[in-house]
């Protein structure tokens, strides 16, 4: 007899949860694009590093510049965001599951950009480009891309002591001005 009143209860519960709270099912509701943040006006201020996310596609990862150096040349600002590239991800990144590269520079390491015309560049690293992987060569590149051009369109090489890799352009397919178009390459 004890059990009928617990039973009857347990029924209860369940009808009330089967049945719902009363709120009657919606469309979806159309609320616009996703937001656009136009940060090729200030370039200064941020560095846009590319990390590996968990599927494997290179992702653009903002971080904010030291406000002490206003309007650097654009080769310094290409040598802070490749170093800082190789700094790796923030905590929060790496609990996210992004990676970077194979580890910080040391620091009598530095990274080097001699500018070879407007829309090309080489990037003087201070380890082997043998020690780094496919993507991580694509991490360095579209990096140095988007630090020398906010388009991402500049023709970057890679010299490392043990050799270099000719110049490519970043194949990430990011586009972070809206309305432009990467010209054909030819």
């Amino acid at each position: 007899m004890t059990r009928m009143p617990g039973c009857a209860a347990a029924l209860a519960l369940a009808a009330a949860l089967l049945t719902g709270c009363g709120i009657s099912a919606t469309e979806p509701v159309e609320s616009g694009g996703p937001a656009v943040i136009d940060l090729a006006h200030a370039p200064e201020l941020w560095i846009m590093i590319f990390l590996q996310s968990p599927s494997g596609r290179l992702v653009p990862v903002f971080r904010e510049r030291s406000p002490e150096v206003f309007a650097p040349p654009p080769s310094v600002l290409v040598e802070e965001a490749v170093e800082t590239l190789f700094a790796g991800p923030s905590a929060a990144e790496r609990a996210n599951g992004m990676r970077g590269t194979p580890g910080p520079l040391r620091p009598d390491q530095k990274v080097r950009v001699v500018v070879d015309g407007a829309e090309q560049l080489t990037v003087l690293l201070p380890v082997p480009l043998s020690s780094l992987g496919i993507t991580e060569l694509r991490q360095l590149v579209c990096t140095a891309a988007f630090a020398h051009d906010r388009r991402g369109w500049t023709q970057v090489a890679l010299r490392g002591p043990d050799g270099l890799m000719e110049g490519t352009v970043c194949d990430a397919g990011i586009d972070v001005i809206p309305g432009t178009a990467r010209p054909s390459i030819r």
